[in-house]
């Protein structure tokens, strides 16, 4: 089966019309878009409807994920942003983009993993590597690190993920869900052997970001766990959001 051509599961996106406080009876049953609620003015707001769904990466989404990675927060300043929009908007058998109806509308987040003994080579990866290991405490977890990352026998791989602000947050548990399955239907089906065996995780790297308060001490949003849905094979086409907060 050709890298686009991959299972995603297939449902249309929806998020809950009522939110969480409304009256009885309200809301229960009944499920619509997903909507983003722009500020109309000091005291008013107004909801735009906006439908999403679920593509592969291709090569020309280049641009959109390297401006997004440019502005995002999970490159370090000096890391190459695009470099990963390449091995990223290349690799259509792992990832997944959050886009409106259409596969040409504009981006609005993304999910992916990039082992990192397989494009050991590519210079955005040694930059980011050399990040990371210089930013730990001490010489004992930079060797612990540095051990992960080159142990040929254990593919350790990359989550990279980056999306605007205005984009749901309820995609997010969908967007994991559709990662691990892309990863275990790619060492299955990937076309090519060595990539079959470079999705053969042992251990996956999350970076994530956190805020310094005043008194000094690290501060993060806690996330949601990811809901597991069920994904059918079928041929690569669009794929709509999986279903939110049911």
């Amino acid at each position: 089966m050709p890298k686009g051509a991959k299972r995603k599961a297939k449902a249309e996106a929806e998020a809950r019309a009522a939110a969480e406080g409304e009256g009885e009876g309200e809301g229960d049953e009944e499920y619509d878009a997903p909507t983003l609620e722009l500020q109309a003015g000091d005291d008013d707001e107004e909801e735009l409807q906006v439908e999403f769904s679920f593509f592969d990466p291709r090569s020309e989404d280049y641009h959109a994920m390297r401006a997004m990675l440019s502005g995002g927060v999970l490159l370090p300043e000096g890391i190459d942003p695009g470099g990963f929009a390449d091995l990223l908007s290349e690799q259509a058998v792992v990832g997944t983009l959050v886009k409106g109806e259409s596969i040409d509308t504009d981006l609005y987040g993304f999910i992916s993993v990039l082992s990192l003994q397989q494009h050991k080579e590519a210079k955005c990866v040694q930059q980011l590597t050399a990040s990371i290991l210089k930013r730990l405490p001490d010489a004992t977890a930079r060797e612990s690190v540095r051990a992960l990352i080159h142990d040929a026998k254990a593919p350790l791989g990359l989550v990279v993920s980056e999306r605007f602000v205005n984009m749901p947050p309820q995609l997010l548990p969908n967007l994991l869900d559709a990662l691990v399955q892309d990863i275990a239907w790619a060492v299955q089906h990937a076309d090519d052997k060595a990539d079959r065996a470079a999705f053969r995780f042992e251990r996956l790297l999350l970076l994530a970001p956190i805020r310094m308060t005043p008194g000094g001490k690290a501060k993060g949003d806690k996330a949601e766990p990811p809901r597991k849905q069920p994904k059918q094979a079928a041929k690569r086409g669009p794929a709509a959001a999986p279903p939110l907060g049911g």
